[in-house]
């Protein structure tokens, strides 16, 4: 909130920041994606219960994990989106 108020969202630092999170999001929501696969062991396309199996807590409550992929996913757009141009 500072850096917008003094005008400093293009900053080199403010840069690097925004595509840290956005590459740890979109990086996180891919881990999500493979595991939910069942790239290791099986999950909801490939054969076999290694989802429910080592992630039972996630399977036990959906919602929860689902908020969690939304959360990842929202800060993904947002750190990818760029600061409007009046900000700078």
């Amino acid at each position: 909130k500072d850096a917008a108020e003094r005008g400093r969202l293009p900053a080199s630092t403010f840069v690097t920041l925004r595509r840290g999170l956005a590459f740890g999001s979109g990086a996180h929501l891919l881990v999500i994606a493979l595991k939910l696969i069942g790239v290791d062991g099986g999950g909801l396309v490939l054969p076999g219960r290694g989802l429910w199996q080592f992630y039972a807590n996630a399977m036990a409550v959906p919602f929860t994990a689902g908020v969690s992929v939304m959360m990842h996913a929202l800060s993904l757009f947002v750190a990818s989106t760029p600061p409007p141009a009046d900000a700078a």
